[in-house]
């Protein structure tokens, strides 16, 4: 029987059976290539700023799963989740996978991806990322790589959604080809400096 993918929320780490497997966020940060890299302490600014985002990221889920009671919002996350909806009006956007854990059996990194589907009148294919905070150029490189483990079809745009607390949005759009050549480069050597006890 083949070993399960598994992932622990708390932990924020993924399993294949008892082994280990790097997620997409952690080779991205452990090889310097988002803007909190090499952080060793978050402040309490952050943590406070990862918790409502995970709030934000678990409201929307159950939005687009038809089971949010949008009256029970606690009133920091409420703005978030608004923009989100208004999204998903304003922009037609239809929820294929959601927070879909993706695996690459080959490169060996797994990740948690927040939406695939299709938007607009013209249908376009999309793979997009909820983000509460700012976005950064990284954020491209995440959803390259999660696409590259769906093995995606060409076309399919790579997006990521901020939502404000003012209860809008603004939609970002990434759509440099070097990005997944720039994560599996960074995944090789996460690897070698894991084999090698840097890591």
């Amino acid at each position: 029987m083949a070993d399960r993918l598994t992932f622990d929320k708390e932990q924020h780490k993924y399993y294949l059976g008892s082994e280990e497997i790097p997620g997409v966020t952690t080779i991205i940060k452990d090889m310097g290539l988002g803007p909190f890299s090499g952080a060793i302490d978050r402040s309490a600014v952050l943590e406070a700023a990862a918790d409502r985002g995970t709030k934000v990221h678990d409201a929307c889920q159950m939005f687009d799963e038809n089971d949010l009671d949008i009256d029970s919002l606690d009133p920091i996350i409420d703005p978030y989740v608004r923009a989100w909806i208004k999204f998903r009006e304003e922009s037609g956007f239809t929820p294929k996978l959601i927070e879909e854990i993706v695996f690459d059996p080959v490169r060996r990194f797994c990740g948690r991806l927040d939406r695939t589907g299709i938007m607009g009148s013209t249908f376009s294919r999309v793979c997009l990322d909820i983000k509460t905070g700012e976005v950064y150029a990284d954020a491209g490189i995440q959803l390259a790589a999660y696409l590259s483990c769906l093995q995606a079809e060409t076309g399919t745009k790579r997006i990521a959604v901020k939502l404000s607390n003012n209860g809008t949005y603004r939609v970002h759009e990434f759509k440099d080809r070097q990005d997944i050549q720039i994560f599996h480069a960074a995944c090789t050597l996460w690897h070698w400096r894991k084999r090698e006890g840097l890591i």
